[in-house]
């Protein structure tokens, strides 16, 4: 894990890559049969990780290795823990095996969540097409309802001009009527009148909201 000058570097000298170092080599060199040990590859270059990886594997005894670094774990291990979704599983792969397999199932999932949202897309597509057709409906009926409208208008004002015409001239009133039947009838349609073109203003109002 040393060369060179290295070899001759006081402690208090050293980068923390290289304190890793050392404090992994005085441990190979103890005579112990069991280790524990949590990301060893941090601060480690590639030359210092493949020392370290070929020093372990011919270490006899039990690892406990804590690492992210697939590369270091792979040929070293032979069980593998896995700490996932506040469980512990273990597991009989290879890290790479473990690796491909988890890709797998994310290309799944994305592959799941990608059609369930063009199902929505197309739920949420129909929907508005639903929504078009219906507002559309709305419109030609009130659209139908302003022309009735109108068309009562034009019949009311017709009637009310002859009526007018006749209260303006007595004269022209027929013996089977009197002026104040045509008054009241007069009254009649003016409030008939009133009451549809409040309705006309009315169905415009809807009309503009759809």
């Amino acid at each position: 894990m040393f060369s060179g000058e290295d070899v001759d570097k006081k402690v208090m000298v050293l980068s923390g890559g290289e304190k890793t170092r050392l404090a992994l080599a005085k441990m190979l060199l103890l005579p112990i049969n069991f280790l524990v040990l949590d990301e060893p590859t941090n601060h480690l270059d590639m030359a210092a990780k493949d020392v370290l990886k070929n020093a372990l594997l011919h270490f006899n005894g039990t690892l406990i290795i804590v690492s992210h670094d697939r590369d270091f774990l792979s040929g070293l291990t032979t069980r593998i823990f896995e700490f996932r979704d506040h469980q512990i599983r273990q597991l009989d792969y290879d890290i790479h095996e473990l690796m491909e397999i988890r890709d797998q199932e994310q290309a799944s999932a994305q592959k799941i969540q990608k059609s369930q949202s063009g199902e929505k897309e197309i739920s949420a597509s129909k929907q508005q097409y639903l929504d078009n057709k219906e507002r559309e409906r709305q419109r030609r009926k009130i659209e139908k309802m302003i022309s009735d409208a109108e068309e009562r208008i034009n019949s009311l004002e017709s009637d009310m001009l002859v009526i007018e015409a006749q209260l303006n001239n007595p004269e022209s009133i027929s013996a089977s009527q009197d002026y104040s039947s045509l008054a009241q009838q007069y009254g009649n349609l003016k409030r008939e009148m009133e009451e549809t073109v409040a309705e006309w203003e009315n169905l415009h109002e809807q009309f503009n909201k759809i």
